[in-house]
């Protein structure tokens, strides 16, 4: 992996209501930077960031994910989180990790 310095280094953490399409975003920025050679679907199960049976049978997140990619010389780091209530533990946890 290649080494960058800390002012190339960014952390995004996708934070939203249920069903709004942050796991769709997360895959197309990995896309688009290249990360993945295609943008996955929700209803498939082939989107990168949901990797459990449950998360592709109940078509959403059930805990963080995270990706990065290379974007203008700089590292991105996305975080992906559930977007129901009984998550809001898992987002309190992204919004403390990209903010280190």
């Amino acid at each position: 992996m290649k080494d960058y310095p800390t002012d190339k280094l960014r952390n995004i953490a996708l934070i939203g209501h249920g069903t709004t399409g942050k796991t769709t975003l997360a895959d197309a920025m990995f896309y688009v930077m290249k990360s993945i050679p295609r943008i996955g679907d929700i209803a498939a199960g082939t989107t990168s960031l949901d990797h459990t049976d449950l998360e592709k049978k109940h078509l959403h997140s059930l805990s963080l994910g995270a990706g990065f990619g290379e974007w203008r010389e700089c590292r991105l780091t996305i975080v992906d989180t559930p977007g129901y209530d009984d998550f809001l533990g898992d987002q309190a946890a992204a919004l403390t990790g990209v903010d280190g």
